[in-house]
């Protein structure tokens, strides 16, 4: 019965540890996703101001938002295919 009753609790404390880890994963994600509508409206603004007095110079801060941007949803999509229902299972199965 000590056996069954261990195997519970170690099932619960991974429980509560994978739930905090969702959590903060989601956390995460809505800052990244808040940032990504962020970069989208600068660079449209900038779009619109491209042709301006300083055109050099925001076509080169655009340029470098596009990448940050990129580099953005690729963190995401990286976080995402991380935080799978499937790869935290698969992780535990391994020990």
């Amino acid at each position: 019965m000590e056996t069954g009753t261990s195997e519970i609790d170690r099932l619960q404390a991974a429980l509560v540890a994978s739930e905090a880890a969702r959590q903060e994963a989601e956390q995460r994600a809505t800052g990244a996703e808040a940032m990504v509508a962020h970069l989208k409206l600068l660079i449209a603004r900038m779009r619109q101001d491209r042709f301006g007095a300083s055109s050099e110079r925001g076509r080169r801060l655009l340029d470098q938002l596009e990448l940050e941007l990129e580099d953005l949803e690729t963190a995401i999509a990286e976080d995402d295919a991380a935080n799978a229902p499937g790869a935290a299972i698969s992780s535990d199965t391994n020990r």
